[in-house]
C-alpha cells in the first residue's frame, strides 16, 4: 500500500489512515465537490528526525496540501495534517492512488518515504432488507449483505423478492435523485431457462422504497434438477452526477423433486358462462415434477350438480424429461334441468391411478336462457304521389282554363284519359310529354278555328 526506501524508519502508527472515507450526506443544493481536512500519525523509531513534507501523483480532479512542511518526528507518535478536495461524482469502493505524500529526511535526502491515500467512497443506497417470499409464504430476510439459503424448493415453485431501499442524500441536493435498478440473475444449465430478471425504478433523495413497493418474481423451471445453486442479485443506483452504487448479494437456492409428484400445472373452463348454448369445453395439463416415470398416471374431472364424473389415463416420463406433460380436453353438456348459479370443477392429477398427487378447481357459471323478442313495427302508409302524367294533366288543364275565357271551355276529361300504371319508367314519362305536347296543340287550333268562325 505505500513505498519506502531501505534507509528510512518513518512509518504510520495507523494503516487507515491512508484510506478515506467518503460520505456524500452532506451535499447541498449543486456542490461538486468536498473539501476534507485530515490527519497522518507518524513516527521514527530512530529519531528524532527533521521531515519535509511534499505531495507527487495527485490525480486529475483532486486536490491535495500539506498543512505543515517540516516536522520534527521521533519514537512518539505526531500528526501530520493535511487536506484533501475530491470531486463528488466517483462511483462507490475504493479507488486507486489519488495523491502521495512524500517524507523527505532533511539531514539525509536519500532518506525517503512515500505514503499513498486512496478514498473509499460508500455508498448511497442503501438496501436495508430483501424479504423472500416462496408461493406467496415469507420464507427469509436478508439484512447487511449476508447470504441466505432458500430449501427445500421444488419445481413450479413461485419465489418472489421484495426490497427495501434508502436514498441516503439530502433533500435539498440538487443531484440526489437516484435511478435504481434491481438485478436477479442465475445462469445453470442444471437449473433449466436462466433467471434474467430486472426492474427500473426512480428514487427521490431522502425517500424510501417499502417491502411493497418493489418486488420480483420468478418461478423454478419444471425441469430443474435436484442440486445447490447460486442466485445473484444485485441493486445498482446512479445519481445525477452519474455515480454509480452498487450492493450484491448470493442467495443460496437448494432444489429437491420427490418420486412422485404429478400437478394439474393448469386448468381452463371456457365459455365461463353458459346460458342458451348448453356446452363447455374443459382445458387441463397434467405435469410430472417428480423423479420417477409414471406409466398410470391418470387425470379426473368432477362436479356431481353438472353430472360430470371424467377420467382419463396416460403415461409421463420423469420431470426433467421433455415429455413429462399431457394436454387434456373434455368437451361436455350441460343439461337443461341444471339451475343457474356458479359450479367448482375439480381437476385433481393421480399417479398409480388412484393416489392423488395435486388438484386445481375452476369455476362454470350457468345463468338462465332469455330468448331475444322480435319487435313488430307499425305499418306507415305513405300519401300517393301523382304520377308524371297527373302533374302534366293538372298543367295542361290550368293552362287551357286561362284560353277559355275567350273561347269555348275545354275539360281536361275532354281532352286525356290516362290510365295508372305503376311503376313508370322513363319512357313513359317521355311519351306523356309527347302526348300532352300534341293535346295543347290540337286546343291551340281548336280555339284559333272557333275564333275565326265568331268573326264571320
Amino acid at each position: 500500500m505505500f513505498a519506502f526506501s531501505s534507509f528510512a524508519e518513518l512509518e504510520t502508527t495507523n494503516s487507515n489512515d491512508l484510506t478515506i472515507t467518503l460520505n456524500y450526506e452532506n451535499l447541498e443544493d449543486n456542490d461538486d465537490e468536498m473539501k476534507l481536512s485530515k490527519s497522518l500519525a507518524l513516527k521514527d523509531t530512530t529519531g528524532p528526525k527533521d521531515y519535509i513534507f511534499t505531495t507527487e501523483n495527485i490525480k486529475t480532479d483532486y486536490k491535495l496540501e500539506i498543512d505543515q512542511a517540516e516536522l520534527q518526528i521521533d519514537s512518539n507518535e505526531k500528526s501530520l495534517t493535511y487536506s484533501l478536495t475530491v470531486p463528488v461524482n466517483v462511483d462507490s469502493g475504493e479507488t486507486g492512488v489519488v495523491g502521495t505524500i512524500v517524507a523527505t529526511d532533511k539531514a539525509d535526502a536519500t532518506n525517503v518515504k512515500r505514503f499513498d491515500l486512496k478514498t473509499d467512497v460508500e455508498s448511497m443506497l442503501d438496501v436495508k432488507k430483501i424479504t423472500l417470499y416462496v408461493n406467496g409464504d415469507k420464507e427469509k430476510t436478508v439484512n447487511d449483505d449476508d447470504d441466505e439459503e432458500l430449501k427445500n424448493l421444488e419445481p413450479g415453485d413461485e419465489i418472489e423478492l421484495k426490497f427495501e431501499v434508502d436514498n441516503l442524500f439530502d433533500k435539498d441536493y440538487d443531484e440526489g435523485d437516484l435511478d435504481i435498478t434491481f438485478y436477479v440473475e442465475l445462469d445453470d444449465s442444471d437449473f433449466g431457462d436462466d433467471i434474467d430478471e430486472e426492474e427500473d425504478y426512480d428514487l427521490e433523495a431522502d425517500e424510501t422504497f417499502e417491502d411493497d413497493d418493489v418486488s420480483i418474481t420468478f418461478t423454478v423451471p419444471t425441469d430443474a434438477e435436484d442440486g445447490d445453486y447460486d442466485l445473484n442479485v444485485r441493486v445498482k443506483g446512479k445519481d445525477g452526477n452519474k455515480a454509480i452504487y452498487e450492493i450484491k448479494w448470493v442467495i443460496g437456492l437448494e432444489v429437491e423433486r420427490e418420486n412422485d409428484d404429478v400437478r394439474v400445472s393448469t386448468l381452463v373452463v371456457l365459455p365461463k358462462e353458459i346460458s342458451c348454448n348448453r356446452e363447455a369445453t374443459i382445458t387441463a395439463n397434467v405435469v410430472n415434477f417428480g423423479t420417477d416415470r409414471q406409466s398410470h398416471a391418470a387425470l379426473t374431472l368432477y362436479n356431481q350438480q353438472l353430472n360430470l364424473d371424467q377420467k382419463f389415463e396416460f403415461a409421463l416420463k420423469q420431470g426433467t424429461s421433455s415429455d413429462n406433460s399431457k394436454l387434456v380436453q373434455h368437451i361436455f353438456p350441460i343439461e337443461d334441468s341444471v339451475k343457474p348459479g356458479d359450479y367448482t370443477i375439480i381437476a385433481s392429477a393421480l399417479y398409480d391411478y388412484t393416489s392423488l398427487g395435486g388438484k386445481e378447481s375452476a369455476i362454470l357459471t350457468v345463468k338462465d336462457c332469455v330468448q331475444k323478442k322480435t319487435e313488430t313495427k307499425p305499418v306507415v302508409e305513405v300519401a300517393k304521389k301523382d304520377s308524371i302524367t297527373d302533374q302534366l294533366a293538372k298543367a295542361v288543364a290550368g293552362t287551357v282554363k286561362t284560353q277559355e275565357q275567350e273561347a269555348t271551355k275545354v275539360s281536361s276529361s275532354d281532352i286525356v284519359k290516362t290510365v295508372e300504371k305503376q311503376p313508370y319508367t322513363v319512357e313513359d314519362a317521355f311519351i306523356a310529354l309527347i302526348i300532352v305536347a300534341m293535346i295543347i296543340i290540337f286546343a291551340m287550333m281548336a280555339i284559333s278555328i272557333t275564333l275565326l268562325a265568331r268573326r264571320k
